[in-house]
C-alpha cells in the first residue's frame, strides 16, 4: 500500500491562518454535493476535508490508489481571470498562487494525482460556462491555455505540458447566497433515490448530521499511525454514508428512561433521583445536532463505551465512563457534573450497537462470579 504509506508521512502544505467561517461552510457542503455524485456510483471513496488541500477524493477508504485534489474559491460575483488564478499569496511563508498550490500536491503524490481541480461558484472567462467540469486545455480560445501553461511554468519550473493537462475548472451549482437551500435539496433527492419518496426523516436533521462530520473531521488531528485511523479522522466514506441511510431506513426511537431504570437497582437512591434529571435534560439537548460540544462529548463517551464490554455492572461502566472523560469532556463543556456525564452515558449506552451486556436483575448468582 504505497499510497497509504504517503498519506500517513508526507508532511501537509502549511496553512496561512484559520479558514474563515463562511468560506468553510460552503466548502463543506461542495464537499458534501462530491460525497452524494460518488456514492452513486458502484466504486468506493472517501472524501477528505482540510487534508493537505481543502478537499481530497480518494479513490478507495482501504486501499487507495489514487488522489483529486480540489481548490474551493468563492467570489461573490465576476468571472475568474489567469491574474487572479496565479496571484501569489503573500500570506504564505513560501508564496504560491491557487494554481501552484495544487502543483504542490502533484509533487507530493506525483504517482497518485489523478487531477488537480479548482472549483468555484463564478465561472471561468475563457472557458464554457455551460460546461461544469472541464480540464483548462479545453480552452478554444487562443491564446489563453498557452498563457495558463506559461504563467504556470514560470511559478513552478517542472511542469510538463502532460502536468498541466490535470488541471481542472469546475463550476459549483451551488449559490454562494445560500447554499444550504440548494444543499438540502440534493440530500432529499439523494435520499429518495437510494431509500424511496417515502423515507420517513427529517431533511434539515440530515443535513445537519452531514455538516456536523464535515466540520468534526476539518477540526480533528491528524493521525498517522494507520491509513484506518486517518480514514476515520479526517474522511467520509461509503460506508459512512450507508450507516446514516440505514438509520433512515430503520429509523429507531431514542432511548427510554424505563428501558435502563430497572437495571439501575446498585447506584444509590439520591444518585439514581438526579441522574434521572439530567437524563430528561440530556434528551432534549441530543436532539441539536449542532451542539458541537456535545457532539464531541458524546464521542469521548463512545470510544470510553468500547472499553467496558467486560464490566458487569452499570455502576462500574458508568464509574469507568466518568473517569475516563470527565476531564477532557470539562474543557469542552465547563461546570459538567457527574450526574450529567453518567446520563449521557446511559443514553449513548442504549443508543449505540455496542451498548455493553450488563447483567440483568434476574441473572443467577452464578453468573455474576464468572
Amino acid at each position: 500500500m504505497p499510497l497509504a504509506n504517503d498519506l500517513l508521512t508526507t508532511p501537509q502544505r502549511e496553512k496561512g491562518g484559520q479558514i474563515a467561517q463562511k468560506r468553510f461552510a460552503y466548502q463543506a457542503k461542495w464537499a458534501l454535493s462530491l460525497v452524494l455524485k460518488q456514492h452513486r456510483t458502484d466504486a468506493d471513496y472517501a472524501v477528505a476535508v482540510e487534508f493537505h488541500d481543502d478537499v481530497v477524493l480518494l479513490d478507495s477508504s482501504t486501499d487507495p490508489t489514487s488522489l483529486a485534489f480540489y481548490q474551493v474559491k468563492t467570489k461573490n460575483n465576476g468571472h475568474w481571470t489567469l491574474s487572479p488564478l496565479f496571484k501569489l499569496d503573500s500570506k504564505q511563508r513560501s508564496p504560491a498562487s491557487y494554481m501552484g498550490k495544487l502543483f504542490d500536491n502533484y509533487l507530493r503524490f506525483r504517482d497518485y494525482t489523478a487531477s488537480l481541480n479548482f472549483v468555484s461558484n463564478i465561472p471561468c472567462n475563457f472557458l464554457d460556462p455551460n460546461v461544469s467540469d472541464q480540464p483548462f486545455s479545453a480552452c478554444k480560445r487562443s491564446p489563453y491555455f498557452e498563457q495558463f501553461k506559461t504563467q504556470l511554468k514560470a511559478e513552478c519550473p517542472e511542469v510538463t505540458d502532460d502536468i498541466c493537462n490535470l488541471f481542472r475548472f469546475i463550476l459549483s451549482d451551488l449559490s454562494l447566497g445560500d447554499p444550504d437551500a440548494h444543499t438540502l435539496g440534493k440530500i432529499v433527492e439523494f435520499v429518495a433515490e437510494e431509500i424511496g419518496h417515502d423515507a420517513q426523516f427529517a431533511p434539515r436533521g440530515l443535513f445537519r448530521l452531514f455538516s456536523n462530520e464535515f466540520t468534526r473531521r476539518s477540526e480533528a488531528d491528524t493521525p498517522n499511525e494507520s491509513l484506518a485511523a486517518l480514514i476515520k479522522a479526517k474522511a467520509v466514506t461509503r460506508h459512512d454514508v450507508n450507516v446514516w441511510l440505514d438509520a433512515v431506513r430503520h429509523k429507531r426511537s431514542p432511548p427510554k428512561w424505563e428501558d435502563i431504570a430497572g437495571q439501575l437497582t446498585d447506584l444509590p437512591p439520591f444518585e439514581f433521583t438526579n441522574v434521572f434529571k439530567e437524563w430528561n435534560r440530556y434528551t432534549a439537548e441530543v436532539m441539536d445536532t449542532g451542539n458541537q460540544a456535545v457532539l464531541k462529548v458524546r464521542d469521548l463517551i463512545r470510544a470510553a463505551l468500547e472499553c467496558c464490554q467486560q464490566l458487569t455492572s452499570w455502576s462500574e461502566i458508568l464509574t469507568f465512563c466518568v473517569n475516563a472523560v470527565a476531564e477532557q469532556a470539562r474543557t469542552i463543556i465547563p461546570n459538567l457534573t457527574d450526574d450529567k456525564l453518567k446520563a449521557m452515558t446511559l443514553y449513548e449506552a442504549l443508543a449505540d450497537d455496542t451498548e455493553p451486556k450488563i447483567q440483568t436483575a434476574d441473572a443467577q448468582p452464578q453468573d455474576k462470579k464468572k
